[in-house]
């Protein structure tokens, strides 16, 4: 990897690639998202992007999904989360993730943080 370091939010690149992919998925088969699946879709795209820049606002980016709107998703639309296909689990899932990523979200915020200012440290000449 010639000295450099992985990203910590890997994850939650990961994550929010999943999260794409799923809605994009259901909007194909004609079932579109609600509005808070689809702001939650909006702030993984934002996130995505700042990841890729590399920006220190990623990581605030990610917690807002995380720690924001998830929650609210969840308390709103209750088991199923507008798919009934998923049965009475999904409750218990989401929120299994939704704590997963609480748990990345804060074990990563002082590694992210070193990462984009080692980052910015070399880049200047």
């Amino acid at each position: 990897m010639n000295g450099q370091r992985v990203n910590p939010l890997w994850w939650g690149g990961l994550a929010a690639v999943g999260v794409l992919a799923s809605e994009i998925y259901s909007i194909s088969r004609g079932d579109y998202p609600s509005f808070l699946a689809a702001l939650r879709l909006l702030v993984f795209v934002v996130f995505l992007a700042l990841l890729i820049l590399k920006s220190r606002f990623a990581w605030h980016t990610l917690g807002v999904a995380i720690l924001v709107i998830t929650p609210v998703m969840l308390l709103v639309s209750g088991t199923g989360a507008n798919v009934s296909y998923h049965g009475s689990n999904i409750t218990f899932i989401d929120v299994a993730f939704t704590v997963l990523g609480l748990v990345l979200f804060l074990k990563s915020r002082k590694a992210y943080f070193a990462f984009v200012s080692n980052d910015q440290r070399n880049d200047k000449p």
